[in-house]
């Protein structure tokens, strides 16, 4: 299950667990963190977004879901698709 909520809540907590970080920033692997419609700091993280702690992915969205922040249990449909050189 997914997570919903401010991207902020996202800094706090992984800071709180001491997330790893590249030039400042925390490091997300997998699918990226979606914001709703590219504006203001609501977001949906599906259960295919990780980020790193002492070097090992760990789920994103349990990590959120066990916070009090947000929305839990939310249905993440994921935008990525595949598209083939035939357009099809």
């Amino acid at each position: 299950m997914g997570w919903s909520g401010d991207v902020h809540h996202i800094k706090h907590t992984l800071g709180v667990v001491d997330a790893d970080k590249k030039d400042g920033e925390f490091i997300i692997t997998g699918e990226p963190v979606f914001m709703f419609m590219g504006i203001g700091p609501d977001c949906v993280v599906s259960d295919r977004v990780m980020y790193l702690k002492d070097g090992k992915e760990c789920p994103l969205a349990p990590l959120m879901n066990s916070t009090s922040y947000g929305l839990r249990g939310v249905h993440v449909i994921s935008a990525n698709m595949e598209v083939k050189e035939d357009g099809k």
